[in-house]
């Protein structure tokens, strides 16, 4: 099957394109105009390539943190900075912990640049959404950064949507926008290639949701419906692609790949389920 590398810098986008291995990426941690200088060597290297494998890949795909609202006004509500940095700390937590807990301070200090700046009050988190690292805001903010990400190179964008405090319905109502308008408007913008995997991300993330919901619940009491039901029309159904990714740490922890990600430790807690199952 197609196999992907996992690269945040020039040299390791342009072992990938040379060995003719997918790229993904982490734009959460890059801001999208050094994410597009990235992808530039990428593809140069592809022009060379020479596959390490039966599969040449030739496909950008890219991780980050995806939220719509109908007003930015709800950013508050649903706790939405807080949850963008919930997400940075425990990615540094974990790695700082488990992969450079060898490192210096200084070099760990490198690494999570953004802790100590926080710490010191010298960090502004809606950074995050203006340099374009995130899609957040209104359905129609939501849809111009993702033809940003078109216009990049990005074959496919893997959306994280259940992510940090968000509640369970702000992440529902999320889905559903951007089932009912981004898409369509993709689709009629001429961005199709982001369309359908825009549409077969969220679908996959649906039926995660559905069933850690119906873990969560446990055998005592029968969902309402099934989760197919609480798809929106237009929504394909999750299947697996067949491709596999090379492993690494910074994939497990991140749910580089939909199929590898599970919501189990999601937003919602067990009072919540039992009465969404009521």
């Amino acid at each position: 099957p197609p196999c992907w590398l996992a690269a945040s810098s020039h040299e390791s986008a342009r072992f990938a394109g040379e060995n003719g291995l997918g790229l993904l990426c982490f734009s959460i941690m890059t801001p999208l105009d050094k994410l597009s200088e990235i992808l530039a060597v990428y593809k140069e290297g592809q022009s060379r390539a020479k596959p390490l494998t039966g599969v040449h890949t030739n496909k950008v795909g890219t991780y980050t943190l995806v939220h719509g609202t109908k007003s930015r006004a709800d950013f508050e509500r649903n706790k939405l900075w807080e949850s963008m940095w919930w997400w940075y700390t425990t990615v540094a937590q974990f790695l700082l912990k488990w992969e450079l807990n060898l490192l210096s301070p200084e070099a760990q200090d490198k690494a999570f640049p953004l802790l100590k700046k926080q710490a010191d009050g010298e960090f502004d988190i809606t950074q995050f959404d203006k340099e374009d690292m995130v899609i957040v805001g209104t359905p129609e903010e939501c849809l111009a950064k993702f033809l940003k990400y078109e216009e990049a190179g990005v074959d496919q964008v893997l959306c994280y949507v259940n992510f940090g405090h968000l509640t369970h319905e702000a992440v529902l109502e999320s889905i559903s926008l951007l089932g009912d308008y981004v898409i369509p408007e993709l689709k009629k913008a001429g961005a199709a290639r982001t369309a359908r995997n825009l549409e077969s991300s969220i679908a996959a993330q649906m039926a995660k949701c559905r069933s850690s919901l119906s873990r969560a619940c446990g055998r005592r009491r029968r969902l309402v419906k099934p989760w197919k039901s609480y798809l929106k029309p237009g929504f394909r159904e999750p299947r697996r692609t067949g491709h596999s990714y090379i492993p690494s740490a910074d994939c497990a922890m991140n749910g580089i790949g939909i199929e590898h990600r599970d919501l189990t430790a999601g937003s919602i807690s067990i009072d919540e389920a039992n009465q969404f199952a009521r």
